[in-house]
C-alpha cells in the first residue's frame, strides 16, 4: 500500500515535561510516518485539545503527566478519541481501572521504542494494548519500588556520564568515574534480569559492560531525539563512546549525535554560570528549558528541510542570516502561542505581534553576531568539514563533532536570548507576563530594572571593549552546557578582516592593547633593572654602611664597658 493510498491520521501529545514532549514528538512523527502521513500535536492541557477535536479529528491520544490525567483520559474517550496512557505503575488495578472509563492501552514512559510504537499500531488498529510486562504479575507497591529504583538508577548512569564528558578531568577522576560507571551498569542489568519475565535459559553476560563501554546500535542513529544506548524516546541515559566510532560517517548520524548530546544536556541545570547577564536568565528554570528546547526543535526541522532539498554549501552561507531568522520566528511563535493576548491600559495586545516588532533589534545586537552558524549548517546538512584550532577535521571525527555540539549550544542559547529580548522590552513589568514567565526571584520592579540595566550596561561594554579584544586576539566568545548550567567559553578563529570594519572607538581600543603589548615588556626590563640596581644599593651599600655603623657601636660599648671595669679595679687596689 503507497503513502498515497492510507489515509492520514493526526497524533496529539498531552504532557506537561516539554522536552519529553518535543522527543517523542519526533520519534512518533518517524515510526508511525513510514507508510502514512502523521501529524502530531503538542499540549500542556486537555483543554486546547478538546477544542481543537472539533475542528481536526485525533486518531490517537498520549495522555502522559498531567494533574488530573484519569478525568483528562475519560473526556477524551467520551468524546471517542483511542487513548494511550502513560503511567508510573501498570498494575491490574490499574488497568481494570484505565479500561473502565474506556482507555485503549497503557505502559510507562520508559517502556522500550519498539514495544512503544506496536501499542499504538494496535490501538490506531481499534484493537486494545497494554504492556504486559508490567501488568503481568507483579503487584501493587513492589511494581512501584522496582520502577523506582530502576529510574534512580538510570538518572545515576546519566549523572555519572555527563561528569565524564567533562575536559579537564584527572587520569584518577576519570578512573573512579568509569568504575563508577561499571558499577551502576552491572545493578542495572541484575534489576532486569531478577525483575523481568524471561526464559528459563541462564541469562548472557550484560551487553552494557561488554569492554566497559555502552554498545548501542547502528539504527539508533536515525533520530537526533532518540538516544544511542536505549530505544526510548528521551531516555536519561545516553552513550557517550559513540564519538570515538569510526560510524558517524553520515551528515544524518552526526547530526543525530549533536542533537541527543545537547537535548541532553537540556534535562540538567541551564543555570547562567558566565558571569554575564543573558536575557534568559530573568525565565524561571522551566519556561528557559522549554524555550532552548523549542530552539532546538525548530533548528532540527529548518536542517531537515534544508537536507529534504538537498541545499548546497554555498546555499547555505548565502542564505545565513534568512535562516537565522526563520529560526528566531518559528521558535518564537511556539513558545509564545500564535493568539496568546494580554490586556495593558484597557487594550488587549497579542504578545508574538509585540514581538515580532522587535526583531530588527534582536537580529543586530545578537544574531548577527552568533558566530560559526554557517559552519554548523554545512557540517550538519552537507558533512562540510569543521576548522578547529586551525585545523580542519573531517566531519564524524571527535574533534569536530565535539565543535558542532558546542556551536549547537551557542546557537541555541543566543536565539533564544533573542527571542526574550523584547518580551523584556515590551512587557517587562506587566503582572500577567511576570507570573507566566519570570523568575520567582526577579518579580519587583527594581529587580526587573536592575536586570534591564545590567543587560544594557553588558551590550554598551561588549561593543566597545569586549569585541574589538575578541577581534584584536583572534577569538570569538560562545556559550555553552556544562554540569552545573551555562558557561562561557572562547575559541580561536581568524578575525583580521574585522578590523578594518570597527569604529574608531573601538580601533582606539585595540590600538591601546598593542601599545601595552609593545610597551609592557620593555617597562617591565627597565622596572626589572631599577629593582636590581636598587636592591644592590640597599643591600651592598646601605647595608653594609649600615652593618659598619652597628658594629662602630657595638665596638664603642664595648670598649667602654671595658674602660670601666679598668676603673673599677685600679680604685680597689690603690684602697688597699
Amino acid at each position: 500500500m503507497t503513502e498515497t493510498s492510507v489515509p492520514p491520521i493526526t497524533v496529539a501529545i498531552v504532557d506537561r515535561d516539554r522536552i519529553f514532549s518535543l522527543g517523542l514528538q519526533a520519534w512518533t512523527s518517524e515510526c508511525l510516518g513510514r507508510d502514512r502521513a502523521v501529524s502530531v500535536e503538542l499540549f500542556d492541557r486537555v483543554a486546547p485539545l478538546l477544542k481543537r477535536l472539533e475542528d481536526v479529528p485525533i486518531a490517537l491520544a498520549i495522555v502522559g503527566d498531567l494533574p488530573a490525567a484519569k478525568q483528562a483520559c475519560q473526556k477524551l474517550c467520551d468524546r471517542g478519541v483511542r487513548v494511550l496512557a502513560l503511567v508510573e505503575t501498570l498494575t491490574p488495578t490499574v488497568r481494570d481501572r484505565l479500561q473502565a472509563i474506556g482507555v485503549r492501552g497503557a505502559c510507562h514512559k520508559t517502556t522500550d521504542a519498539d514495544r512503544m510504537v506496536m501499542l499504538m499500531q494496535e490501538i490506531l488498529a481499534d484493537r486494545e494494548a497494554w504492556n504486559d510486562l508490567d501488568a503481568a504479575s507483579i503487584q501493587g507497591d513492589f511494581d512501584l519500588d522496582r520502577l523506582t529504583g530502576l529510574a534512580y538508577v538510570n538518572v545515576t548512569l546519566a549523572r555519572i556520564n555527563r561528569r565524564l564528558e567533562r575536559s579537564g578531568l584527572s587520569r584518577l577522576e576519570r578512573w573512579f568515574l568509569e568504575g563508577q560507571r561499571r558499577e551502576v551498569l552491572a545493578a542495572r542489568w541484575i534489576v532486569r534480569q531478577v525483575f523481568s519475565p524471561r526464559s528459563s535459559s541462564a541469562p548472557s553476560a550484560p551487553p552494557e559492560l561488554v569492554n566497559d563501554r555502552p554498545v548501542s546500535s547502528a539504527s539508533s542513529t536515525s533520530d537526533p531525539y532518540r538516544s544511542p544506548t536505549t530505544s526510548s524516546p528521551i531516555p536519561p541515559d545516553r552513550a557517550l563512546d559513540r564519538l570515538s566510532t569510526p560510524t558517524l560517517t553520515t551528515s544524518a548520524e552526526i547530526r543525530a549525535l549533536c542533537m541527543d548530546r545537547v537535548l541532553t544536556q537540556l534535562q540538567g541545570e541551564t543555570t547562567n554560570l558566565s558571569g554575564r547577564p543573558l536575557e534568559i536568565d530573568i525565565l524561571s528554570p522551566e519556561k528557559r528549558r522549554e524555550l532552548l528546547a523549542i530552539v532546538l526543535r525548530r533548528f532540527d526541522d529548518a536542517l531537515s528541510e534544508a537536507i529534504a532539498e538537498a541545499v548546497t554549501v554555498d546555499q547555505l552561507y548565502d542564505n545565513r542570516d534568512r535562516i537565522l531568522l526563520d529560526l528566531w520566528n518559528e521558535a518564537a511563535f511556539s513558545f509564545f502561542g500564535y493568539y496568546r493576548t494580554i490586556a495593558i491600559d484597557g487594550q488587549t495586545v497579542a504578545i508574538i505581534d509585540a514581538v515580532l516588532e522587535g526583531r530588527d533589534i534582536a537580529r543586530k545586537t545578537v544574531l548577527d553576531r552568533i558566530p560559526f552558524f554557517s559552519e554548523l549548517l554545512a557540517s550538519l546538512v552537507c558533512g562540510a568539514p569543521l576548522v578547529v584550532d586551525n585545523t580542519t577535521y573531517a566531519a564524524g571525527s571527535s574533534e569536530a563533532c565535539f565543535r558542532a555540539q558546542m556551536l549547537l549550544e551557542n546557537v541555541l542559547v543566543q536565539v533564544a536570548n533573542a527571542i526574550v529580548q523584547p518580551l523584556l522590552e515590551q512587557f517587562g513589568d506587566i503582572e500577567s507576563i511576570k507570573r507566566d514567565f519570570y523568575d520567582r526571584r526577579l518579580l519587583s520592579t527594581r529587580e526587573i530594572e536592575r536586570f534591564r540595566n545590567d543587560l544594557s550596561w553588558r551590550y554598551r561594554w561588549q561593543t566597545y571593549i569586549s569585541d574589538p579584544t575578541a577581534i584584536y586576539e583572534s577569538r570569538h566568545q560562545i556559550y555553552v552546557f556544562g554540569d552545573l548550567g551555562i558557561r562561557y567559553l572562547s575559541v580561536y578563529a581568524p578575525r583580521r578582516h574585522e578590523l578594518g570594519e570597527l569604529s574608531s572607538l573601538q580601533q582606539a581600543v585595540t590600538l591601546v592593547l598593542e601599545g601595552r603589548d609593545a610597551l609592557a615588556p620593555r617597562v617591565r626590563q627597565v622596572v626589572s633593572i631599577v629593582g636590581s640596581g636598587l636592591v644592590y644599593v640597599l643591600t651592598q651599600v646601605v647595608g653594609r654602611g649600615l652593618g659598619l655603623i652597628g658594629r662602630g657601636i657595638l665596638d664603642g660599648i664595648g670598649n667602654a664597658k671595658l674602660d670601666r671595669s679598668v676603673r673599677n679595679g685600679n680604685g680597689r687596689r690603690d684602697s688597699s
